[in-house]
Parts: C-alpha cells; sequence; structure tokens
C-alpha cells in the first residue's frame, strides 16, 4: 500500500510538472537603444528635427531661422578639447558609449517617450558630459564660473505615465564639488532607474540644475550626453 502511494504521488507530481511547462510566459529581455540607425547629416549630427530609434521618439524643437534648437539632438563629434557653443554636440568622453552615436539633451523639459504610446520599463542609460559644458565648469567662460569647492551640476530626469502622473525622479550630479569632491564627469556613467523610477513609463523628461546661477537662472550650459538607454521589453 505504501508503494503504491507513493507511485501515487510521483505521477501527480509529474503532471503538475508537465502542465506547468505546457505554460508559456513571456520571457522579457531588455533591448538597449544605442541610437546607431539614426541617419546624421553630413557633418556628423543632427539638431534639425526630432528622430525615433527602436521605437523610442526623442522630440526636437528647431527654429530654421535663427537655426537655434532645443530638446534632443543625435551626434557623433568626439572633439573632447574644444572649448565653447560652437562644439554643443561633442561628448567630453572623446567617444560614444558604444558603436559611433549618442544623443545630446539640450534645455529643460527636454522629452523622449515610446511612439506608440506604450509603457515600458527603463532599467537605466549612460550619461556622460558635452564636451561645452565640461570644459566651461573646468575652465569658465564669459557667461560661467569656473567650479571651485561647493559647486554643482546636475541633470534630473523625470519618468511619466500614459496618464501624465509623474511616478519617479532620478537626479545626477554631472559636477560635484561639494564636501571635499571634485567629480566632473568626463566618462561614460551608468545611471540605473530601478530604485528612483520601478514603474512602466511612457516618457521621460530631462531639467537642468546648477549652482552657478544668475539673472536668468542657469548658468551652466545645460547639455548632458546619453547613450545606451535600457528598455525591459
Amino acid at each position: 500500500m505504501k508503494k503504491n502511494g507513493l507511485l501515487v504521488a510521483m505521477l501527480a507530481l509529474l503532471l503538475v510538472a508537465t502542465v506547468s511547462c505546457d505554460k508559456t510566459t513571456p520571457v522579457p529581455f531588455v533591448s538597449p537603444i544605442g541610437f546607431e540607425t539614426v541617419t546624421l547629416g553630413e557633418m556628423g549630427y543632427l539638431k534639425e528635427s526630432s528622430f525615433n530609434e527602436d521605437g523610442l521618439l526623442c522630440e526636437n524643437n528647431y527654429n530654421a531661422e535663427w537655426n537655434a534648437w532645443k530638446g534632443f539632438a543625435c551626434s557623433s563629434l568626439v572633439d573632447s578639447v574644444t572649448s565653447g557653443y560652437t562644439n554643443e554636440l561633442s561628448v567630453s568622453a572623446g567617444k560614444a558609449y558604444l558603436g559611433q552615436k549618442f544623443a545630446v539633451v539640450y534645455e529643460d523639459s527636454a522629452v523622449c517617450k515610446f511612439s506608440n504610446n506604450g509603457e515600458y520599463k527603463i532599467k537605466g542609460l549612460y550619461v556622460t558630459n558635452s564636451t561645452y559644458a565640461y570644459l566651461d565648469m573646468k575652465n569658465g567662460s564669459a557667461y560661467s564660473k569656473k567650479f571651485v569647492a561647493g559647486d554643482w551640476f546636475k541633470v534630473i530626469i523625470k519618468g511619466f505615465s500614459a496618464q501624465n502622473v509623474l511616478l519617479g525622479t532620478r537626479e545626477v550630479y554631472l559636477a560635484d564639488f561639494r564636501d571635499g569632491k571634485t567629480t566632473l564627469l568626463n566618462t561614460w556613467g551608468y545611471v540605473s532607474l530601478e530604485e528612483a523610477i520601478p514603474a512602466k513609463v511612457q516618457r521621460l523628461e530631462f531639467y537642468f540644475d546648477s549652482s552657478d546661477k544668475g539673472n536668468f537662472g542657469v548658468n551652466t550650459p545645460k547639455y548632458v550626453c546619453i547613450d545606451n538607454v535600457l528598455v525591459v521589453r
């Protein structure tokens, strides 16, 4: 009787295992967005229009009359030594994180969003300073100060749902001279969003703040370079 009972129990477990194996659960995978398929102009950048990379729409506001833009640009420029506004689309790290291209975010309220209006989990992304911002903070300029003890510059990333609900905020210091630190980022660094913005998002918005302010707000050039956005599909 004991043997028969043991046999019945084993058959029941086998049946449960078989049924479990028959159920197919989609396995999430991480899809890195690296901007490599964006078509650039002959000068090695795109700052005149929005662009879509693997379903992530990076919005751009361009004024043709003034050749002025804000929001997102895509670039392959890696000049890490030339200072000033004319080098605004170069990365201080001297290379993209992976591949040849990266995104440049300029000014507050820059938006990237999923073009199908869907919501996805963003694990994180890689960031570093633009050459323009980096050298302004390192050396100072006619418009912004050389950073000294107590100074700081940060980008603020906010995640929103499709219903426009703020889901979380992540602050990232691109320069930090507080409390004896001398951080001035010119290499690619990974920024995790898993704790600060744990839910699925429809869009990210970018804002800037700095210890260097004047009558018109932040003096530090409000740029950040990003690459390899990790999206869970």
